[in-house]
């Protein structure tokens, strides 16, 4: 496992840490690695109904940057759109524009 993979997975660990500024901070740094932290996707994805709205915003903000390979998290994107905090909304609509399916 290579030291990025190391990094990445301490992340996605880091993203259930009951420190809300632990998890949007991990968010966001999985964001800026975009496509490589794909593996990510499932946690970050979960994360989108977190209590906080600043993580549920950087939850989105990092699909979006991860891009085509998030596209398993769009039903909850989707459903992020009817979040109760119009910051989510437009975080997840902002996302599911990045999340391009016609490019592979």
């Amino acid at each position: 496992m290579s030291d990025n993979e190391k990094k990445i997975v301490e992340l996605i660990r880091d993203l259930s840490n009951p420190i809300a500024y632990a998890r949007k901070a991990s968010a966001v740094v999985l964001g800026g690695i975009g496509p490589d932290a794909k593996g990510a996707v499932p946690e970050l994805t979960k994360v989108l109904s977190d209590s906080n709205a600043d993580v549920r915003i950087e939850a989105a903000n990092a699909l979006g940057e991860i891009g085509y390979e998030a596209k398993s998290a769009i039903p909850e994107l989707i459903k992020a759109t009817n979040d109760s905090d119009a910051r989510v909304r437009q975080a997840a609509t902002v996302a599911l524009g990045k999340i391009d399916l016609l490019d592979k």
